[in-house]
């Protein structure tokens, strides 16, 4: 038996305690699908035209004109200085990038979109929407609100980035190539976690179908061995499980695995990321002590290059408490969760509220 703890924290009896964050699959997409700012990019567009052919503005995703819910009314009204100079506004959003990037890496989700939203707003009116630079700020927030579990507010944030990327640079991209990949995670997280019936079969259909893009523009252009390339076909692979296809979708995560360990080297994060999918495969064939195994190992790179509180490490940490419950260790599972609660913030008075 799970007990009061496990009960609590999977939500079973009542309002679920468990981070939004932890996918009702285990199923989780890494770091690398956040497309942050180049410099070199920034310097590229300084002394642009403000407003320079801002014409994907009433396309059907246009962030701005169609006031997406995922932003709080107080950060509708974000303030910045309208009047810096090119350089001056190049410094402003790069120090306004790196906040996001550190609260991010923090696993501060709330606090980093908010930043995510004033970079955004900052870029589009110095800039301009029609340029990559404003596609990979919308990409951003789509990563954002996805992390919050606002799943629908983020397809509609990663279509618009595609959107904007299509008029901009050429398909080869790379970033053109990220930000289908998050559109595809985001499909197959909406699928799995709000939908069933015809809606979540649909749904991971057109997960499929954007991962298979995403993985044959990755292949061409960045090649059979890299990393990134790796990472999109663990996803697509578990996408083809869910949707039943059990032996085309463990031949594409292990594939994704090799290529991943071959392609990384020392504490990198989507090797973390790559282990943990892997490890839930094999749990999902009834293995649940190579899982472990798996998921221990990623927990090692995460502890080295993730705040202890951070969203993917909390999703690890949920694998791991269930692969220990099936394999009967329910000592060590409870534990774990114990971690995960106080992690959360979540006190024994939580506990006791959600058993009443």
């Amino acid at each position: 038996m799970l007990g009061r703890l496990g009960a609590a924290l999977l939500g079973r009896g009542g309002r679920s305690l468990a981070p939004r964050c932890v996918g009702a699959n285990g199923f989780v997409a890494g770091v690398g699908d956040v497309d942050w700012h180049r410099d070199d990019e920034l310097r590229a567009f300084r002394g642009m035209k403000r407003g320079f052919c801002d014409k994907v503005g009433s396309k059907k995703h246009g962030f701005l004109e169609i006031g997406h819910t995922e932003v709080p009314k107080d950060e509708d009204a974000v303030s910045f200085r309208v009047d810096l100079d090119d350089l001056e506004a190049e410094k402003e959003i790069r120090s306004i990038q790196e906040e996001v990037h550190d609260l991010w890496k923090k696993g501060d989700v709330g606090e980093a979109k908010g930043k995510a939203v004033l970079s955004m707003e900052m870029i589009r009116h110095y800039y301009g929407r029609a340029n990559p630079i404003y596609a990979s700020a919308v990409n951003n927030l789509g990563i954002m609100n996805k992390a919050q579990g606002k799943y629908m507010d983020a397809v509609d944030l990663f279509a618009e980035a595609i959107s904007l990327y299509k008029d901009t640079v050429d398909r080869k991209h790379p970033s053109y190539h990220i930000t289908l990949n998050n559109l595809g995670v985001c499909y197959k997280e909406l699928a799995t976690t709000e939908l069933k019936g015809v809606e979540k079969a649909n749904c991971l259909k057109s997960a499929k179908e954007v991962l298979t893009e995403a993985c044959k523009l990755q292949k061409e252009n960045l090649g059979a061995n890299d990393a990134t390339y790796g990472v999109t076909l663990q996803y697509l692979g578990g996408v083809c499980r869910d949707l039943g296809e059990s032996k085309e979708g463990g031949q594409l995560i292990d594939k994704g695995m090799k290529i991943i360990r071959k392609g990384v080297k020392g504490d990198d994060p989507r090797l973390a990321t790559a282990l943990m999918n892997w490890g839930y495969h094999v749990k999902f064939t009834g293995n649940a002590t190579t899982a472990i195994q798996l998921y221990e190992e990623a927990l090692e790179i995460q502890n080295k290059v993730y705040h202890p509180a951070h969203q993917e490490r909390l999703k690890l940490l949920n694998n791991l408490a269930e692969a220990y419950h099936e394999n009967g260790n329910e000592d060590r599972a409870n534990g774990i969760r114990r971690e995960i609660l106080s992690l959360m913030g979540v006190t024994e008075e939580d506990l006791k509220e959600q058993q009443t």
